[in-house]
């Protein structure tokens, strides 16, 4: 029992080694093509979303150096996990309808990072709520976080652009009743995966009971055998 408690400690430290290395590497690569300028980088979705992320595996690879437990980041992991849910289903959306809405014509980004940004965040998101650090029963933020979000957002979005000129996003100079449909979608997406998250939980859960009465199962035929 303590050689394979050693042996998931250890995993998990490698794992999110890797995926810190992996959205650190991503980061750099993304600063290399210098798009957008830091720090105007800050206003977009993707780019809050990969350094969130890369907060997150930072502290948790810090506890798990340390041997302590990680339950108290299970809200935090939460909310990255519904952002970076968010910046994979709104980007492949609005790329496959018209990606002029994301880029400018003369900006060409290697497929893999823009991949890795909006999608490959999510799905190291996936292994560790699903295989990594498997999430069973865990705390969850509020709603409101998701809604308080979506209320701001744009209203900093059209800021930004009508006091500095900067256009975040080619449709953010519309109406702004446009500007919120489009956000209010984002924040359905975000509340999607919030419940995703959760069902995921849930499963974990239900597989784990459901080993547990297949190991209690085998050790009672062993035993009348």
């Amino acid at each position: 029992m303590e050689n394979k408690k050693k042996s998931s400690s250890k995993f998990s430290l490698i794992s999110h080694f890797l995926m810190l290395f992996f959205l650190i590497s991503i980061c750099i690569w993304d600063r290399i093509n210098n798009i957008p300028k830091f720090p105007y980088n800050f206003i977009y979705l993707t780019q809050i979303d990969l350094y969130l992320n890369i907060i997150y595996y930072t502290l948790i690879f810090i506890k798990d150096l340390k041997k302590q437990n990680t339950k108290i980041y299970e809200k935090f992991f939460n909310f990255c996990f519904s952002f970076s849910f968010n910046a994979f289903i709104m980007f492949w959306l609005i790329y496959f309808n018209n990606s002029k809405n994301l880029f400018k014509s003369n900006i060409k980004l290697p497929f893999f990072l823009v991949f890795s940004l909006h999608g490959g965040v999510f799905l190291i998101n996936i292994l560790e709520a699903t295989i990594i650090n498997k999430r069973k029963n865990t705390k969850t933020i509020s709603l409101f976080c998701y809604v308080f979000l979506a209320v701001i957002y744009p209203f900093f979005l059209r800021f930004v652009y009508f006091n500095f000129g900067i256009k975040s996003y080619p449709f953010i100079k519309k109406k702004f009743f446009y500007v919120f449909l489009i956000v209010f979608f984002s924040l359905f997406v975000c509340i999607l995966g919030h419940f995703l998250y959760i069902f995921l939980s849930n499963f974990n859960v239900k597989k784990e009971n459901e080993d547990d009465d297949e190991n209690e199962l085998k050790f009672i035929e062993n035993n009348e055998n």
